[in-house]
């Protein structure tokens, strides 16, 4: 909503985005005719400007890309729907089982990439989602290219050592043999809005658990 865009028969003039469908990219600005608002944007025209700000965004796009390594594919699609939504991964190559695995799953899809960080030939898949100011991480290892296993991370506020000044806004890659997460650190103090301004990055390694996989922290360093 703009906060100085204008008022029409009563009621303030809407700020939303408008992409696709031929439209020029940018902002419209839908008025009220006096029974109801627009059902859509139309074409782009307006700006934002100073401390006006968007009420409405546009629905993130659904999410497909196949990523592979050593032999074995995977394919992950969402919907990408900003409640109630879900992943699926089809593999490809595994010797005993190929079937789609689907899932729910709280953020939107960003990015995925495989690795091989315990460097034992059968690659991983890692799905990156995007929920407010932090990253969910879901992932699943080839085991022996066979079939695929959920990979476990234990969650970071459980996490006496590590979690002290975490607040989100942490990012995700695989580094050589390890899945690197780093993150600005926040003083102690929760009324403080404002980053210390250094940064703690968490290296994991990949290890055998009851039930599947588990990451473990194996170095931390901040700078």
């Amino acid at each position: 909503m703009y906060k100085d865009q204008g008022v029409t028969n009563g009621y303030r003039d809407l700020l939303v985005t408008v992409r696709g469908g031929g439209a020029a990219p940018g902002l419209a600005s839908l008025s009220f005719d006096g029974k109801n608002y627009p059902a859509g944007a139309g074409e782009a025209n307006a700006t934002l400007k100073g401390d006006e700000e968007i009420l409405f965004s546009e629905a993130v796009p659904p999410f497909e890309q196949t990523e592979s390594l050593h032999g074995i594919s995977f394919k992950v699609t969402s919907p990408n729907l900003k409640t109630g939504n879900s992943f699926t991964i089809t593999p490809a190559g595994l010797a005993e089982d190929n079937r789609p695995i689907t899932m729910e799953i709280i953020g939107t899809i960003t990015r995925i990439e495989t690795g091989d960080i315990n460097v034992d030939g059968s690659p991983e898949i890692y799905i990156y989602a995007k929920d407010g100011d932090g990253t969910n991480l879901i992932a699943y290892s080839a085991n022996r290219k066979k079939s695929l296993s959920q990979i476990y991370l234990l969650d970071l506020k459980d996490d006496e050592k590590h979690a002290p000044g975490y607040r989100g806004r942490d990012e995700f890659a695989v580094v050589e043999n390890s899945l690197a997460r780093r993150f600005p650190i926040f003083a102690a103090d929760p009324a403080d809005p404002k980053p210390t301004g250094k940064m703690r990055q968490l290296q994991y390694n990949l290890h055998p658990g009851e039930a599947g996989w588990v990451l473990k922290v194996g170095k931390a360093t901040e700078f």
